[in-house]
């Protein structure tokens, strides 16, 4: 349904700001009065099927020059119909849009604009939110107070208290109030003055050091600062409302936000994860500092998870949002905090339950959420190295280590598997093969290796060992004659001059055919 009296803003109201003068309407002028609720992207083939009612689509224009047909299969699907509006980078991708879409925008009566080609989409976003939130805070006429309002001054008292106390039951945020002119302040709770020990007063509004500013309502000048510093206890983001009376400032409203804006993919949980597994952060005290400002309590114990994709060619960094969304609908915050560590890694950090097989609860969690990503429309194969002791916050370094050491072997020893612990790797676990070393030690196979007539016979041997070296069995499963099992098994035993009665012999010759059968045996190598 377009139009109406919601919360959000008309297209034609957009275009009027200020941010978006630059902006064109191509076709779908009818549509002018549709809603905009909400902000989405349209740069993967299948993006609209995401898409919700009543968002400003936004678009680079790339994924049309790649698909030709796709404008007319988007614009004749149901998904169409749902949108407020569609924005395009013209002459970016592309130079211009066809006659018969133009039509289908204007006989749906959606908006088709041309974007700036400077704005990105979480800055067309930011811009749609402060002005909604401008447009519904003036309808209901906050930020002023009238000086008639103010009477009673004890009853006054009493009754910011009570709404300060309310506010942080209700929020979970601590809460400040001061009064210039009485130069008293009100808080929701010790907590507030816990946790701003270290700041003057005058910071919360100017503040002294370097910081960052950002405006949430331009009506009630509601900004967010944020300060970023090594002592991780001292508030890093507040929200600072100033409250007027005829056009004059007379108190300050502020929201501490130190100890509950991180959320579970939230970019200070990355940052900690990253320089723990780098190896910047190491000093005990600072890492118990970061982990109280992220809400961790350092007397748990956690299981190190780090999923990796196999076909590199995919980044996780692309998928983000997906990634993250299907992580969040499977895994509890208070179970699980992740960070996208790399493009071809993410980091699960889970947490022990007392009287929990823990390991087992994860590893089904872990199935759960490989199935979730793997949608055929992504393509992704995605596998997990598990650190299945667990550690304290403290030994997070050496708990990554043993995740990947499980990742990187155990796709080796057990290429058939897609979950490896560091436990079930047992010895191998500690073992490292440059590639160099695993040149020389593969060299007994190099006539096999170079001539692919011969890899048969390495598939044969292998699948010899598997059927602990029994002809019949092996002839069964490689669906071959007895005869022709022997032959292979002789000729290999020649060329190689491998003892298979020699328990060690055939313990390495395992390991080499794994890696050699292996797709992946040459990222394990590097």
């Amino acid at each position: 349904m377009k139009g109406g009296d919601r919360i959000g803003i008309s297209v034609k109201q957009t275009i009027e700001l200020d941010f978006f003068k630059n902006y064109k309407v191509l076709a779908g002028h009818g549509g002018l009065n549709n809603q905009i609720q909400g902000v989405a992207i349209f740069d993967a083939p299948d993006g609209y099927l995401w898409t919700k009612h009543d968002e400003f689509v936004i678009s680079s224009g790339y994924v049309f020059k790649a698909n030709p047909n796709l404008f007319e299969t988007f614009t004749r699907s149901e998904e169409f119909t749902r949108i407020a509006c569609l924005g395009i980078k013209i002459g970016r991708y592309i130079d211009e849009v066809p006659q018969s879409v133009l039509n289908a925008f204007n006989d749906a009566n959606i908006p088709l604009l041309i974007v700036d080609p400077k704005h990105s989409w979480m800055e067309v976003n930011n811009a749609l939110l402060v002005a909604v939130m401008n447009k519904n805070i003036e309808r209901f006429h906050l930020g002023q107070l009238r000086s008639s309002h103010i009477s009673n001054y004890s009853y006054q008292t009493r009754k910011t208290k009570k709404i300060l106390s309310a506010l942080e039951d209700e929020l979970s945020y601590p809460a400040m109030l001061y009064d210039i002119n009485a130069k008293k302040t009100y808080f929701s709770s010790d907590q507030f003055r816990a946790l701003s020990k270290d700041l003057q007063l005058d910071d919360f509004w100017q503040p002294s050091f370097d910081f960052s500013k950002e405006t949430l309502c331009n009506t009630l000048k509601m900004v967010r600062y944020r300060r970023f510093i090594e002592d991780y206890r001292k508030p890093y983001s507040w929200i600072t409302v100033p409250i007027t009376v005829d056009n004059s400032v007379y108190a300050y409203f502020v929201v501490l936000e130190a100890h509950k804006i991180i959320d579970h993919f939230d970019q200070f949980f990355t940052k900690f994860i990253k320089e723990i597994t780098s190896q910047q952060l190491t000093d005990k005290s600072r890492i118990s500092d970061y982990a109280y400002s992220l809400n961790l309590n350092v007397n748990d114990e956690f299981y190190t998870v780090v999923m990796a994709q196999r076909d590199e060619s995919i980044c996780f960094s692309g998928y983000r949002d997906f990634i993250n969304n299907s992580i969040k609908s499977l895994l509890s915050t208070q179970d699980c905090r992740f960070a996208l560590l790399d493009d071809a890694h993410y980091y699960l950090l889970f947490r022990k339950k007392c009287n929990v097989d823990s390991t087992t609860a994860i590893a089904e969690k872990l199935r759960a959420l490989k199935k979730a990503l793997e949608a055929p429309r992504y393509g992704f194969i995605v596998t997990f190295g598990l650190a299945d002791v667990a550690s304290s916050l403290y030994d997070l370094n050496k708990s990554y280590q043993r995740a990947m050491r499980a990742l990187e072997c155990g796709k080796i020893i057990y290429p058939n598997k897609y979950l490896w612990t560091y436990c079930e790797l047992g010895p191998f676990a500690w073992f490292s093969m440059p590639k160099e070393e695993c040149d020389l030690i593969l060299k007994d196979f190099s006539d096999l290796i170079n001539d692919e007539s011969q890899k048969s016979k390495l598939e044969t041997l292998k699948a010899y060992l598997d059927c602990n070296m029994n002809y019949s069995l092996t002839a069964k499963t490689c669906y071959m004659h007895i005869n022709t099992v022997r032959s292979h098994i002789t000729k290999i035993i020649k060329q190689t001059n491998i003892d298979l009665n020699n328990p060690i012999e055939r313990m390495k010759t395992e390991i080499l055919l794994n890696l050699l059968l292996n797709p992946n045996q040459s990222n394990w190598t590097k």
